[in-house]
């Protein structure tokens, strides 16, 4: 009976379309600007720790992509060095007491906690911001054997983090890791060779290092391969085979595939143009944190859309790649609801129900459950079936959560005929027993 992103329907997307219609109309003036010049990429989408972060994937999106014509990526454009902490780790600072831990298990041969303090250096996070002793603790990690501290160290070196720029060396650093086994140092090297920065540009060793990355399961290496299809560089444009590579990302759970997807259904490149589809996989995106997405969503919301502004709510309550934040999700549970949302109604008996950025008050959660319910709502028919059996807000009431589990059993939730079955159970058992053993 767990609530899931909802996605808009054909008939239901007039907003998404007035955001895509934005999109393509600053896209168009951007090549318009740009005269079929080369552009000069702003190299910062993130991949992973490192060189990718600082260098690559930027280049793809937005303006880079609206043009079949540019070129791949060139080192002629500065680097921006964002470091390399990846968006997967939650950077937030320690207590002196969790420091002292990290640093006594580091001392005692711990890898992660070496690594883990060399981030926290790096970002600053807790204690003052330390490139020197990043790369010290990176480096202790690194000569321990941790394939992920190598990737670490040598993209310090490529970002010039507290030490001279130096592709050589990060290269070398790089390999050390991919051959441990870093799935982000292989994309690393493989974008080196795209971009040929210390080595000389060559694309077809940087597809080699990207499938060698995206052979691990790394979706990011995944979404790689099939921008490069999608864009026709380093491959001929295909964009069907970008479309295989972008599906097998998302599986994977990258965002960004799903945002890619999204898109490629957006402007009909590769398959029928269809509006729906790419709200779709928008939303699935956005639920795996990527950025963009969220962005997208949280624009669609402010224009009204009940889906997006769900959504959004969902992503906040879950904290898919964002810090979970209850208030926020409430926020939008509460303006989708407003538009009728039956998904958003029934978050916003969720977090009362969990006392979840509210006091828990099962009599509310019972309130907003009803009113999703009455829009036909099955989890919330089974929720309200389960309060009234355990008498959570109401009193205890086998008749009534039997009506309820009917209702969702009918509505085509299975967990309504196991419900049913269960109370089946408790109340045979119940017949059985003295009053003061009967089961609730």
């Amino acid at each position: 009976m767990t609530a899931v992103p909802g996605y808009l329907d054909g008939r239901r997307c007039q907003l998404w379309v007035v955001l895509l219609m934005v999109v393509a109309s600053q896209r168009a003036a951007r090549r318009k600007s740009l005269g079929g010049a080369s552009m000069a990429f702003g190299l910062h989408r993130y991949i992973g720790r490192g060189l990718l972060a600082a260098v690559f994937l930027g280049a793809f999106f937005p303006a880079a992509r609206a043009s079949a014509g540019d070129g791949p990526p060139t080192a002629s454009a500065p680097a921006k060095a964002i470091g390399t902490a990846p968006a997967k780790r939650q950077e937030g600072g320690p207590g002196e007491a969790s420091l002292a831990e990290l640093r006594k298990r580091a001392a005692s041969g711990s890898r992660q906690a070496m690594v883990r303090l060399g981030t926290l250096y790096l970002k600053g996070s807790g204690v003052p911001q330390n490139f020197a002793k990043a790369m010290a603790w990176f480096s202790k990690a690194g000569a321990a054997g941790s394939a992920l501290a190598m990737n670490d160290v040598g993209a310090m070196y490529a970002n010039g983090q507290g030490v001279p720029r130096d592709y050589a060396k990060g290269l070398a650093w790089y390999r050390r890791g991919a051959a441990g086994g870093s799935a982000l140092a292989m994309d690393n090297i493989g974008a080196m060779y795209l971009v040929g920065l210390g080595v000389p540009q060559n694309c077809i060793k940087a597809l080699k290092w990207f499938r060698k990355a995206a052979a691990t399961g790394d979706g990011k290496a995944m979404n790689v391969i099939g921008l490069l299809y999608a864009k026709g560089w380093c491959v001929p444009q295909d964009y069907a085979r970008a479309m295989k590579w972008y599906r097998k990302a998302a599986a994977a759970g990258d965002g960004r595939a799903m945002r890619d997807i999204g898109l490629l259904y957006a402007e009909g490149q590769g398959v029928p143009r269809d509006y729906a589809k790419s709200w779709k996989w928008s939303c699935k995106a956005a639920a795996a944190g990527n950025r963009k997405a969220m962005r997208w969503l949280r624009g669609s919301a402010m224009l009204g859309g009940s889906d997006a502004a769900y959504n959004l709510g969902w992503v906040y309550a879950e904290g898919r790649r964002v810090w979970r934040n209850y208030t926020k999700a409430m926020k939008w549970y509460r303006k989708a609801a407003a538009a009728g949302n039956d998904k958003a109604m029934y978050g916003i008996g969720t977090l009362y129900a969990k006392g979840r950025g509210v006091p828990r008050n099962c009599a509310k959660a019972m309130k907003w459950d009803r009113k999703a319910a009455a829009m036909g709502y099955a989890p919330a028919m089974g929720r309200i079936g389960v309060m009234y059996a355990k008498g959570l807000g109401v009193k205890v009431n086998y008749k009534a959560a039997k009506r309820w589990f009917k209702r969702e059993a009918a509505a085509g939730d299975p967990s309504g005929k196991q419900a049913l079955d269960e109370l089946k159970v408790i109340e045979s058992l119940n017949a059985k027993a003295p009053p003061t053993a009967r089961q609730k």
